[in-house]
């Protein structure tokens, strides 16, 4: 049984999640699609982070005051947008510098 989970938050083009059901007890995610560039990321690659789940809370005096936006960005996109930025974003931690 496959089951599309579709995020409320957004029903416009909101995120779509591609979920298999185990007994029927519990829900397993098999795929994300990245927004930006429509990648599928499945089985290891989502547990390894190769994709990520972002949800902004838009606050007052915003143009989009009380919207909440979610989305998924794979690795290389999130590079891509991030190298774009003028000032780059600040690294807090790096796990490959920790020996």
């Amino acid at each position: 049984m496959v089951i599309l989970l579709i995020d409320i938050t957004n029903l416009t083009g909101g995120n779509v999640r591609k979920f298999k059901s185990e007994r029927l007890a519990r829900k397993v995610e098999v795929k994300r699609i990245c927004n930006y560039c429509g990648a599928e990321v499945t089985g290891e690659a989502m547990l390894c982070d190769k994709i990520e789940n972002f949800v902004i809370h838009w606050g007052d005096c915003s143009r989009k005051d009380g919207s909440v936006w979610s989305f998924d960005l794979c690795e290389d996109c999130i590079d891509k947008i991030a190298e774009s930025f003028k000032i780059p974003p600040t690294v807090i931690r790096d796990y490959r510098d920790i020996e």
